[in-house]
């Protein structure tokens, strides 16, 4: 077998166990959330709560990191180092995965060294993922995106150092830092899928979201660094950066697609839908942050900024690309005549519920409230089997290319 047929039975082989693993841990951190959320909201059921501050870490290290590792799983390149570049994001994959699991199980047994030692092959992994990015530049057509996601590779890289002396929990510029992670690289994504067909004003307004989304992430970054109160003008700036950043990205992807230029079925439809909410709840989840940061800064609150970026914005924009992406990874075929919208209903309703109600339920006060909120993390998880049930029937042996938009 010659060496890219076999690096490529290698590479779907490791981007096949990826995908299970980094599954498995999503499911854990849904769970974890689920059993956080009913606890907050007085539902408490004492199962696994010395795992409820792990959340974000297997959800983002965990899951998200690998799923966007793998998602470069083969590469399509062609420069003279593509056999060498094609090892990195399964290395990056393998080596994040094992990081995340260390992590956790340290900060769970209390041990730090594999606290360190997890950390510190998070960190690496996100090294390895951007010497992919560099090595395969030269070799794109389209240059922004990389851009995007070098960019998104600093975010992965810092908070993987942070990660290593305390949890994201409650600590503002982490979490923004750590949610600019996967909003940065589906940022690129979007921009490298609609490049082709935008206008030259619309490729303008691309470079300069790209622009703002750096601001975001460097104000995030230096806020890190310093004391509390000095933190929340540069927070604040972040998220104003942030938000015109997802606005610019949105007026680019109307004028690249607009609605009456012909009828859209079938995937593209679905795309589209998804894409639509999805940065709905970008500017919602940044328009409560400003909100909070500006003197509301109560836990509800805070709850309502971070699952209207990291529910809304990025689940919803994994729902988008989630049966094109892993079946190709997977060497699959998707049939995407007729999608189901069923776990956008569903993960909608759940983030609706729950925002809605972490805004509201400080001055209503209803009993019934907390109950609602409570359960409501049982429809994402709910969404969750039902995604990942639809993709499976929908899957055949032959891989299909379908177009993005």
């Amino acid at each position: 077998m010659s060496e890219p047929a076999s690096l490529r039975t290698a590479e779907m082989r490791i981007a096949h166990a990826a995908l299970v693993v980094a599954s498995s841990l999503m499911v854990l951190s849904l769970l974890l959330g689920t059993l956080r959320l009913m606890a907050l909201n007085y539902m408490y059921t004492g199962l696994l709560t010395g795992l409820y501050g792990l959340h974000s870490v297997l959800m983002v290290f965990g899951f998200l990191a690998p799923v966007i590792a793998v998602e470069r799983i083969p590469p399509k390149f062609l420069a003279p180092w593509a056999p060498l570049s094609a090892k990195l994001p399964p290395l990056a994959a393998s080596s994040v995965i094992v990081g995340a699991s260390l992590e956790v199980s340290g900060y769970s047994f209390l041990v730090p060294t594999l606290v360190y030692l997890g950390a510190s092959l998070v960190s690496l992994s996100s090294g390895l993922f951007l010497a992919f990015i560099v090595l395969t530049l030269p070799a794109s057509s389209i240059r922004l995106p990389s851009y995007y996601m070098m960019l998104s590779c600093i975010a992965w890289m810092a908070t993987a150092v942070f990660s290593a002396f305390s949890l994201p929990g409650g600590d503002v510029p982490f979490v923004l830092l750590l949610l600019s992670f996967p909003v940065s690289f589906i940022l690129g994504e979007r921009a490298g899928l609609i490049w082709s067909g935008s206008s030259a004003g619309a490729k303008r307004g691309l470079r300069a979201s790209l622009g703002l989304i750096s601001g975001a992430v460097a104000s995030f970054l230096v806020a890190s660094f310093l004391p509390f109160y000095s933190q929340l003008t540069l927070l604040q700036a972040g998220l104003v950066l942030q938000s015109a950043s997802f606005l610019m990205t949105f007026w680019a992807e109307m004028k690249a697609f607009p609605g009456g230029r012909r009828p859209m079925r079938g995937i593209r439809s679905y795309m589209r839908w998804h894409i639509k909410v999805s940065y709905v709840w970008g500017v919602v989840g940044l328009a409560i942050g400003i909100y909070f940061l500006s003197g509301d800064m109560t836990s509800h609150v805070y709850d309502a900024l971070v699952h209207s970026i990291s529910v809304g914005f990025v689940g919803t924009m994994l729902l988008a690309h989630g049966p094109v992406i892993i079946p190709s990874v997977l060497g699959r075929r998707f049939d995407g005549r007729s999608p189901s919208y069923l776990p956008l209903g569903l993960l909608t309703l759940a983030n609706v519920i729950r925002v809605a109600g972490d805004v509201l339920v400080p001055v209503l006060k209803f009993e019934w409230l907390y109950t609602v909120i409570g359960s409501s993390g049982w429809l994402v998880l709910l969404a969750a089997a039902s995604f990942v049930t639809r993709l499976r029937k929908g899957s055949g042996e032959e891989p299909r290319s379908e177009p993005l938009g």
